[in-house]
This record gives C-alpha cells, sequence and structure tokens, in this order.
C-alpha cells in the first residue's frame, strides 16, 4: 500500500491505514486531519473504563478535546464505538472547543486560597487561579501522572523521536527516561524559581541525572556507532548505510593506506549481512 496513504501512530509506533484506523481531527495543530493515536490504541485504553470518569478525562485531555458529561453519557448508549460517537458530535457541536471547555473546569476553578469559584461561560484565567488535576496511573509511561504531566511527557517524547532515529527498544526506554527525567527537573527549577528551601539542591540532582541518561542513551548521532543500533534486519542496516551512519564520505585525497583500511572495513559489512 501507498506509504501515503499510512500513518504512524505516535503510542504503539506502528503504521496503518489512514482511512480505517485514525479518527478525524478538527485541531490546527493536526495537518492531516486525523488524531495522532490510532483508534486501537484509543479504545485499548478506554475498555472496560468508559464509566471511570477520569480515565475518560485523560484521554480526551490528551486528545484536547472537552469533556462534555450529559454527551458521553449519551456516546455510550449507541453500545458501539463510544468513543468515535462522541468525538463526532462533540465536532458538530462546536468542532473548535478544546479541552478548557469541558464541564469540570468552566464549573469548578480553585484559586491559590481553595475558595471554588464558578463562571457559567468560560474558565476563570486570573493569574492567581489553577485547576487541580488528579493524578492517574499511566500504563505508558509507569506511573501516576496528571494529565497534563503525560501531555508533556508525549510531546517530549515525540520531539526525540524527531530529532533522533529511535529504533531499537532500548532507545525507546532510554527516551521515556529521560522524557520523565526532563518533567522532573522542570519541576525542580520551578520550585527554586519560587525560592523554596533546598530546591536549589533538588534542581542540581535532577539535572546530573538528565545529562546521564541522556550521555548513555547517546542521543546524539555524532556518539552513535554502529553497536548502537539495532542489527535486527537487512532494512535496519541498509537504512544506516544509506543515512551514512556507518560510511562516510572521505572528503580528502587518499592514500594506500587509507585504501587497504576501506577493504577491511568492507569485510566486516560483508560479515555483518
Amino acid at each position: 500500500m501507498d506509504t501515503q496513504l499510512k500513518k504512524q501512530c505516535i503510542h504503539c509506533l506502528q503504521l496503518k491505514e489512514k482511512k480505517r484506523n485514525f479518527y478525524k481531527s478538527y485541531s490546527n495543530w493536526h495537518g492531516d486531519g486525523l488524531l495522532p493515536y490510532c483508534k486501537t490504541c484509543l479504545k485499548s485504553y478506554l475498555k472496560d473504563k468508559e464509566n471511570n470518569t477520569t480515565a475518560v478525562k485523560e484521554i480526551l485531555r490528551i486528545l484536547d478535546k472537552p469533556y462534555k458529561e450529559e454527551m458521553w453519557n449519551k456516546a455510550k448508549e449507541m453500545e458501539n464505538d463510544t468513543l468515535g460517537v462522541y468525538l463526532k458530535n462533540i465536532a458538530l457541536n462546536d468542532s473548535s472547543e478544546t479541552y478548557d471547555s469541558s464541564d469540570h473546569l468552566i464549573n469548578n476553578v480553585v484559586n491559590t486560597h481553595g475558595v471554588s469559584v464558578s463562571s457559567p461561560e468560560k474558565t476563570v484565567t486570573h493569574q492567581d487561579t489553577y485547576v487541580q488535576e488528579d493524578k492517574v496511573y499511566s500504563k505508558s509511561w509507569l506511573g501516576y501522572y496528571t494529565p497534563t504531566e503525560i501531555e508533556y511527557l508525549e510531546d517530549y517524547y515525540i520531539g526525540l523521536d524527531r530529532d533522533f532515529r529511535i529504533v531499537t527498544k532500548s532507545h525507546k526506554d532510554y527516551a521515556k527516561k529521560i522524557a520523565k527525567a526532563s518533567l522532573h527537573m522542570d519541576k525542580c527549577f520551578q520550585e527554586m524559581q519560587d525560592g523554596v528551601n533546598g530546591a536549589d539542591k533538588k534542581y542540581k540532582e535532577a539535572k546530573d541525572i538528565f545529562d546521564t541518561l541522556s550521555k548513555s542513551a547517546k542521543f546524539s548521532e555524532s556518539q552513535r556507532g554502529i553497536t548502537d543500533v539495532g542489527m535486527g534486519s537487512i532494512s535496519q542496516i541498509v537504512e544506516m548505510v544509506e543515512s551514512e551512519t556507518w560510511v562516510y564520505e572521505h572528503k580528502n585525497d587518499l592514500d594506500q593506506d587509507n585504501y587497504d583500511r576501506l577493504i577491511e572495513d568492507f569485510k566486516h559489512i560483508y560479515k555483518s549481512l
């Protein structure tokens, strides 16, 4: 099938046919008009969780779609594709609405003094207010995080995958740990800015962990060697050679010794194949 008709899910990382496997998106951030998560991953997460409000909110927060309790309950009555029906109804109602338009955010904003205030039309956005988010367990990230934190982790992982060709399972694991280390470092930095006692030491420790993980993962193309990228298939080897990960163009004149070394290198390549 033409690769232009396919799309990679940013959760399972599988390449799937666009038309059948992805829901429509009306966000300007999704240039192809489709959500970045495949239907299978979304449905798998929500399986047996349609009555779990926290789980539903987590998915809708990631998708940046509002949680409307009445509309969600109506979608469940269809007993088919609850999420698909809900997203379609939301789009028909107002495709420009985001997660910030959710019922619980509009009707229950908490200020820094712990006093609940209500707004029938929009979320209060004064600087002295914040929205209290509950932490939920994320199977993908193996820990408890708020929806906003999960969104940060997902975006950071996508950025790493875009900047560095994450091929092996080991590097995928490192990428997730680095994303979590970055989130922790940002929290420590915020505490340091807020003048929290001992925050400077915590930030330094967090930064050291982040730097150590990054160096261990060798998330720099100039640091990667042939043994760092998996040799699980011929296609990986071909990709490495074509992208000059293995064989670099020599810009200077070569003497006989250089040619002899190149011949030895090709012997190693042949053995690897």
